[in-house]
C-alpha cells in the first residue's frame, strides 16, 4: 500500500515509538549478554561454594604510574634487604629489612624516622623471623615473628613496649582498629585464629576451606589477610578466590576473582614427617583493605601483573590497574605504590590519565 504525505504524517509518531522501543530492548539484550548474574559455583580443591562475579574480564582502569622518589633519601641509611612494606594513613612507610632483621619507618618525602627492633637474636626486641608488621591505633607498631610464636610491641619512637605469644607458628597477623587480632597459620588445621584485646577467649576457624583439608595439605590455603571493620578478609596465595569471615569465624562471602577459569589448581608436593611444598604459582601476593575498597595485587602469570579492586562489603569485582611486569613485590595505598629492589623501594604515585578532548 502506498502512503501519501497525509497518512505517512499521521503515523509518523507511532513508527518513531516503535523505533524507540525496538532500539531499547535491543540495548537491553546486548548489555544482559555482556554481564550475566552472579552463579554458586564449585573450584577443584575447595569445600567451599563460590559466589561468581558478573563479569568474566578485567575492566581496566585508565591510570599511570609516576616514580616519586627511592628508599632511603638519608645518606646515612641503608636498607640491605628490604622484603615487606606497610603504611600508615599518614602515607609513612615501614620496611621491614631482613639484612638487619629490623623495620624501619620514613616519613612520606623518603625520610628515616624511626627503627624497630635490635636486629637477629632472641632477646627483647630482637627478631628470629620477621613476617608481618602493622600499626596499631596509629600509635604502636607491631611485629610478628613467626619463627618465635610471638607479637613483639613497640612505640611509635622505636621503644620497646613488650611481646604477645602467639603460641603457634603464624605466617601473617593484623589488628582491627578497635583491637581484635586475627592470625592466618598452616601449622594446626584451622586457618584463623581470633581474639579481642586481652580477652582469654580464643576462636579458631577456617577448617573446612580445603576438600580433605588436614594438617598435611592447608599449605595450600596459605594466603594474605587483612581486616575490613571487625572482620577478616583473605585472599589465598593459589586459588582464584576472596574471602570475608565474621569474627565469631562464619563466612560471610566467598567470591571469584577475573583469573577463574583460567589458572591451574594447586598441587601439593612432598612426604610426609619429611617436607613438603606447593608445586603451583602464586596468584595472589598481597591483599589491602582502605576504606570500602580491597586491592589484591594478582600475578597469575609472568606476562600480567595488576592489582584487582573489589567492594570490600560484599566482594563485587570492580577494576583493575595494569602495572609493568618489571615491578616484582609490590604493596600499595592511597594511590601509591612500593615496589621492593634489592636495597632500595620504589615509591610511584598512580594518577589516572586527563581525558582527550
Amino acid at each position: 500500500m502506498r502512503l501519501n504525505s497525509q497518512t505517512f504524517a499521521a503515523n509518523c509518531p507511532i513508527f518513531i515509538c516503535t523505533l524507540r522501543l525496538i532500539l531499547t530492548l535491543s540495548v537491553a539484550f546486548a548489555l544482559e549478554a555482556c554481564t550475566s548474574p552472579s552463579e554458586t559455583v564449585s573450584v577443584k580443591g575447595l569445600l567451599v561454594s563460590v559466589e561468581s562475579q558478573p563479569v568474566s574480564e578485567r575492566v581496566w582502569e585508565d591510570v599511570s604510574l609516576r616514580k616519586l622518589h627511592d628508599l632511603p633519601r638519608d645518606a646515612n641509611m641503608i636498607l640491605f634487604k628490604p622484603t615487606a612494606t606497610r603504611t600508615d594513613t599518614m602515607n609513612n612507610v615501614y620496611v621491614m629489612d631482613f639484612g638487619d632483621m629490623k623495620v624501619k619507618r620514613f616519613d612520606p618525602f623518603g625520610k628515616h624516622v624511626a627503627t624497630y627492633g635490635e636486629g637477629p637474636g632472641t632477646g627483647p626486641g630482637e627478631f628470629n623471623g620477621m613476617l608481618d608488621t602493622g600499626i596499631m591505633g596509629d600509635s604502636v607498631v607491631y611485629v610478628l615473628d613467626g619463627n618465635a610464636r610471638k607479637v613483639l610491641l613497640f612505640t611509635m619512637a622505636g621503644d620497646f613496649l613488650r611481646d604477645i605469644a602467639i603460641g603457634v607458628l603464624a605466617n601473617r597477623y593484623v589488628i582491627t582498629p578497635q583491637g581484635r587480632s586475627y592470625l592466618h597459620t598452616t601449622a594446626r588445621l584451622e586457618l584463623f585464629e581470633t581474639r579481642k584485646g586481652s580477652d582469654t577467649t580464643v576462636i579458631r576457624f577456617g577448617g573446612d576451606v580445603l576438600k580433605g583439608q588436614s594438617t598435611w595439605n592447608n599449605l595450600l590455603a596459605r594466603g594474605e589477610i587483612d581486616t575490613y571493620g571487625e572482620r577478616l578478609v583473605y585472599a589465598p596465595h593459589y586459588f582464584p578466590v576472596i574471602m570475608q569471615f565474621s569474627p565469631n569465624g562464619s563466612i560471610a562471602y566467598v567470591r571469584s576473582t577475573p583469573d577463574f577459569g583460567q589458572v591451574e589448581m594447586p598441587r601439593l608436593d612432598g612426604k610426609p614427617l619429611v617436607y613438603r611444598r606447593v608445586d603451583s604459582r602464586r596468584i595472589h601476593t598481597k591483599i589491602i583493605v582502605e576504606g570500602e575498597q580491597i586491592y589484591v595485587r594478582a600475578w597469575p602469570n609472568e606476562f600480567l601483573n595488576v592489582i584487582d579492586i573489589y567492594e570490600a562489603a560484599t566482594g563485587d569485582y570492580r577494576s583493575s590497574i595494569h602495572l609493568p611486569t618489571d615491578l616484582r613485590y609490590i604493596y600499595s595505598f592511597n594511590q601509591r605504590i612500593y615496589a621492593h629492589n634489592d636495597t632500595t623501594v620504589s615509591v610511584y604515585a598512580i594518577e589516572k590519565k586527563l581525558s582527550s578532548p
